[in-house]
C-alpha cells in the first residue's frame, strides 16, 4: 500500500492534552514531538479544540467516527472500562 493508498486518519484532540504534563515534562515532550511527526503525514488531519470553547461533541469523552467503504458511519465510544458500538444513524449523527 502506498502512501497516497492510505486511510485518511482524522483527529481533534482537546487543548489540555498539550498543557498538562502527566508522566513529567520530559514525557509530555516525547508525546509532543511524536504527535507533530504524525501530522506530517499525508493521511493524517489534527485540529485542536482549544479550552475556552463552550460546547463540543467530545465532552462527554472520547470516540471514534468511522466510515466504510460502502459510505456507513459508526462510532465507537470506549471511556472508564466501558465500550459501545454505535450503529443507529441518529446515535451516530449526534456525534
Amino acid at each position: 500500500m502506498s502512501s497516497r493508498d492510505a486511510l485518511l486518519a482524522s483527529f481533534v484532540m482537546g487543548e489540555a492534552m498539550f498543557r498538562l504534563p502527566i508522566g513529567g515534562r520530559g514525557i509530555l515532550r516525547g508525546q509532543l514531538e511524536q504527535i507533530l511527526l504524525m501530522g506530517q503525514r499525508r493521511n493524517v488531519e489534527m485540529q485542536v479544540m482549544l479550552l475556552d470553547r463552550k460546547e463540543n461533541a467530545g465532552i462527554a469523552g472520547p470516540f471514534t467516527l468511522i466510515e466504510t467503504k460502502e459510505g456507513r458511519r459508526i462510532a465507537y465510544a470506549e471511556v472508564q472500562n466501558v465500550s459501545r458500538l454505535q450503529t443507529e444513524r441518529d446515535r451516530v449523527r449526534a456525534l
